[in-house]
């Protein structure tokens, strides 16, 4: 499996920062430490937005993480920048082990998050937040904003290696497989999905799904939307690009940094996405990426 992580890359932290330790590996170690905990920086609830960073940020996770395994990094990085961070692991299942997040039907994972937020507006004093999904997190913001009327509460999305589509025959039974993995265990766990029904799963290889996501062209006119990808993900690169409008903007790592070789699950892990949404969460004030070259992850 250690052919398959990222390099881990440490970060020097100014005095008082949180400190950080970037790669796929470090957030693994993270959630096998404690899956079900916050990762450092998030969810402090007397966190008060800044005039520089008015909005709070809320990190969805990926299909079969947690918070802890998944923003291990992106998370302490954010409110190093000064941001108040919050992220909730959605979709548990208590029958399947150690509580892998976005397995429930894809309403119930919705209003989940469209809770949270309104409990992190209450809390922050903010009238909107910011949202970043990883993957599956991604498409449950989106649905959010879309489906739910989330949207005059968000103003800005930010989504990592987060399809807009899928087509092309693209297999996204087999990138959960592969997901899945990942993971100590991982027969154990696929032999307990192979036993269950799973909605949220299910839901997410229908195409009455997509097309319900991406009606009227799948994106709010007062929000704007950043994908951001890799081409070295498995998910082809075509299927993460944004319909071209005024609030939309899709952008890869690799046109910034070239030797960014990061694949799907280390995406929230990389030091150089991690530089890309904090300039998509405030491009009026966008800081020169100083990139590190990253080796291939899953």
């Amino acid at each position: 499996m250690a052919s398959a992580l990222a390099l881990v890359l440490l970060t020097g932290s100014p005095a008082g920062a949180l400190p950080i330790t970037w790669g796929l590996g470090a957030g693994l170690a993270a959630g096998i430490a404690d899956w079900n905990g916050n990762p450092a920086g998030a969810n402090d609830w007397t966190c008060r937005p800044s005039a520089a960073h008015p909005r709070p940020v809320v990190l969805v996770p990926s299909t079969f993480t947690s918070i802890s395994m998944d923003y291990s990094a992106l998370s302490p990085y954010l409110r190093d920048q000064g941001y108040c961070v919050y992220s909730l692991n959605y979709g548990q299942r208590p029958y399947v082990w150690p509580g892998l997040v976005g397995l429930a039907a894809t309403t119930e994972s919705v209003n989940e998050l469209s809770s949270f937020v309104d409990k992190v507006i209450a809390s922050s004093g903010s009238s909107t937040v910011d949202l970043v999904g990883h993957s599956q997190g991604g498409i449950m913001v989106r649905y959010y904003t879309q489906v739910l009327g989330g949207a005059a509460k968000v103003r800005t999305v930010v989504t990592l290696g987060s399809p807009y589509r899928l087509d092309a025959g693209f297999n996204y039974a087999s990138l959960l497989y592969r997901g899945v993995h990942l993971l100590p265990g991982a027969d154990q766990v696929l032999a307990q999905l192979a036993k269950l029904t799973l909605p949220g799963l299910v839901g997410l290889t229908d195409s009455r799904f997509w097309a319900a996501l991406n009606a009227g062209g799948g994106i709010s006119p007062g929000t704007d939307y950043l994908s951001l990808g890799s081409r070295t993900d498995q998910i082809p690169p075509e299927l993460l690009r944004y319909p071209e409008a005024p609030n939309t903007a899709t952008r890869f790592v690799q046109d910034t940094c070239p030797l960014d070789a990061i694949g799907h699950f280390g995406l929230p892990h990389d030091p150089n996405v991690a530089a890309l949404v904090a300039n998509g969460l405030d491009p009026a004030h966008a800081q020169p990426v100083r990139c590190q070259v990253v080796a291939p992850s899953a």
